[in-house]
């Protein structure tokens, strides 16, 4: 039996090795963290004894830590099932073998997923032992989490973190990184500055008419009332229509109720002489089977999609609502309800993982006064200020809970989430 040794600086890499050399179906024998990195003795899958051969065991090291072994049960069956057809004369297989066979295969596919979620959970602990006994890294992990960014930014970016970075280094650089992971157009302008036709998006409750309201009165402001057009397509919700027609009134400009595809086209064309058109869409939540129908109405290469985004929200409520209303084909993210949201963390982590654009910054009911263009170091400021970033007692994490957190986190990494193109 050939039994190799590969060292590396983390166990990712230490694993690739393995898989370089001796193939996806390598048996590892044992890993544990040494000096300098990580330390995996494996063998080649076809070089695994049987039941009647002995594993001679690795000579201890004095003060290592006992090694974690396993032999697995898959390739034990499959060494039973090729002696017994070795040994067996060859006769016609009834169908009662043939479904024990398919059971056996089946077995064997939930084996290999467990080997993969246990060696992903491993190499998890195993790294966030790595980033506990590193100040700067550790402060910095925890600060991420508990402002409500994910596990998978949170450890894409303390793996970025220069090794040799104290704590003062390593938070002027987050701050720095986030910065320039939060998509903006231009710090001067909006695309709602420059006009055209938009669809505002999103659930049910998010703001999107006041957020339709607050942009079209800075541009009234700017340009008259006569060059701004609104549409309402919200004919759910009782006194939706209300609501945008008494900001329409106080702007002097009418509002005009759409309510099915044509008519939409109808109003689309009347307001071509318009320079600013918004369209109030239906709440629906992300869920709702009306959500493609919606997106299907608003197809018009005229019509830029806009999704606007609750700060306030779950980060997991905005991933579905950005992935419902396609929000990776959008114009462009509003977030609104900045004012109210406790910790600022997860709603710029989806912006960052979408890779996103922000157009604009919504922080209050007032009617043009709390519509702003997008500062992304303000809100990277608000988001890891130490009032949000200090939890309080009972959402604070223990180390086995961070642990736990970046182990989900490497996990949802592995399903093929997105990471932040540059940091």
């Amino acid at each position: 039996m050939n039994v190799k040794r590969y060292f590396a600086r983390t166990a990712r890499e230490a694993m690739d090795r393995v898989r370089t050399e001796l193939g996806a179906d390598a048996v590892v024998l044992r890993n544990r963290p040494v000096a300098g990195g990580v330390e995996i003795f494996a063998l080649a899958e076809g070089e695994l004894p049987g039941e009647d051969d002995a594993v001679p065991a690795p000579t201890p090291t004095a003060g290592a830590e006992p090694p974690m072994s396993t032999v697995r049960f898959e390739n034990y069956v499959r060494e039973r099932q090729r002696r017994r057809l070795e040994t067996s004369p060859e006769r016609a297989v009834p169908p009662e073998a043939q479904g024990e066979a398919q059971d056996l295969q089946s077995l064997l596919a939930e084996l290999r997923e467990m080997r993969g979620a246990l060696s992903d959970q491993l190499e998890s602990m195993m790294w966030f032992e790595g980033v506990r006994r590193r100040p700067a890294q550790s402060r910095m992990l925890r600060r991420l989490l508990e402002a409500g960014f994910s596990p998978l930014l949170s450890r894409t970016l303390v793996n970025h973190l220069p090794a040799d970075f104290g704590p003062e280094e390593a938070e002027s650089w987050l701050r720095e990184a986030l910065v320039r992971n939060l998509r903006i157009d231009s710090p001067e302008h909006t695309i709602f500055d420059a006009g055209g036709t938009f669809a505002l998006l999103g659930p049910t409750g998010v703001g999107k008419t006041t957020t339709a309201a607050k942009i079209a009165a800075q541009f009234a402001l700017k340009h008259g009332a006569q060059a701004v057009g609104l549409i309402t397509a919200d004919v759910y919700r009782i006194g939706a229509q209300d609501q945008l027609r008494t900001f329409g009134r106080l702007l002097g400009v009418p509002v005009q109720v759409a309510y099915d595809v044509s008519t939409l086209a109808d109003f689309l064309q009347m307001h071509m002489s318009k320079k600013l058109v918004l369209i109030d869409t239906a709440g629906m939540a992300q869920r709702d089977e009306r959500v493609g129908e919606l997106l299907a109405a608003l197809s018009s290469a005229q019509v830029r999609k806009v999704l606007v985004v609750n700060a306030a929200s779950q980060a997991d409520a905005i991933d579905e609502s950005i992935e419902a209303y396609q929000g990776r084909g959008a114009a462009g993210v509003v977030l609104s309800k900045v004012d109210e949201a406790v910790r600022l963390g997860g709603a710029l982590d989806c912006l960052i993982r979408h890779r996103l654009t922000l157009q604009g910054v919504a922080n209050g009911q007032r009617v043009p006064e709390d519509w702003h263009r997008p500062e992304p170091r303000m809100l990277v400021e608000r988001a890891l200020a130490s009032d949000a970033g200090t939890a309080m007692a009972s959402f604070a994490f223990e180390e086995a809970e961070l642990a736990m957190l970046v182990s989900a986190g490497a996990r949802t990494s592995a399903a093929g989430a997105r990471e932040p193109q540059r940091v």
